[in-house]
């Protein structure tokens, strides 16, 4: 399966991401994301599953667009999740990998 979104598009995002922020794409700058090419610790994923956690604290499930990448979860309390932006639009569709 390809990604949703090919290496080279040119995408609209909007910033700063208001709430609630389930099941929405937004670039996220995660210690686990690391990337060489991006040159920094950037990705795109979808906001998945929210747990409330019973000692407090929440816990949110971020899944990739690209089913390469293995999801990432992370405390939303504890500022470990630094949300840049929300996808608002592909622009221009890269060429295929």
């Amino acid at each position: 399966m390809e990604p949703r979104i090919a290496s080279g598009s040119i995408c609209l995002f909007e910033s700063p991401v208001s709430t609630p922020l389930d099941d929405r794409i937004v670039l996220v700058a995660h210690a686990s994301t690391i990337d060489d090419d991006l040159d920094g610790p950037y990705a795109l994923k979808r906001v998945g599953a929210t747990h409330r956690r019973a000692r407090g604290g929440t816990r949110i499930t971020l899944t990739s667009i690209n089913p390469e990448f293995a999801p990432i979860v992370v405390d939303a309390e504890d500022d470990e999740l630094p949300i840049v932006a929300e996808l608002v639009r592909i622009l221009v569709t890269g060429p295929p990998g």
